[in-house]
């Protein structure tokens, strides 16, 4: 684990609301009920999502718009900074370790954070956005195998992961 880019990333996320966000670029990337859902996403989410957009915006459209939403679930169950730290820590611990690495009153959010890959899938179906996106989006924290995905979609994927990761 690296704890330098983790504290950089905990420190970016507590003064999102303090930096001034162009949500503009969202809206050209995603369809209108895209949009409004990504509009609900707390500052901090939107950020990062900017962030790994950023990153791959010269990509193809899926790739783009996975980026801007790919933690669309996340965001939406409003997870706050202290869970996503114990689901990092906990992450990185041995299995049995990590087992026992729950507080209580954290484990509903925990498993928030661990389903919000497939959660984010299943939301940007809901509002339209196409097949290719919500594979991105359901395959990008790795809980899911990328067996099933196609030379492409691996592709896309590594990419999607990478800018992540970067933010």
């Amino acid at each position: 684990m690296r704890v330098g880019y983790r504290v950089w990333q905990a420190l970016r996320r507590a003064t999102a609301g303090l930096r001034s966000r162009d949500l503009s670029v969202a809206a050209k990337v995603l369809p209108p009920d895209a949009y409004a859902l990504f509009e609900r996403m707390p500052a901090a989410d939107q950020d990062h999502a900017l962030c790994v957009h950023a990153r791959v915006r010269d990509g193809a459209l899926v790739l783009q718009q996975a980026a801007l939403m790919h933690d669309v679930a996340k965001g939406l169950a409003r997870v706050g900074l202290w869970d996503r730290t114990l689901h990092v820590v906990r992450r990185h611990l041995s299995p049995p370790a990590g087992r026992w690495f729950v507080l209580q009153g954290h484990r509903e959010r925990l498993a928030s954070i661990e389903q919000h890959a497939a959660q984010g899938a299943v939301l940007c179906g809901q509002v339209g956005l196409s097949e290719d996106v919500c594979e991105l989006v359901a395959h990008h924290d790795g809980s899911v195998p990328d067996e099933e995905l196609s030379g492409r979609q691996r592709e896309l994927l590594a990419e999607l992961r990478a800018a992540d990761e970067a933010c």
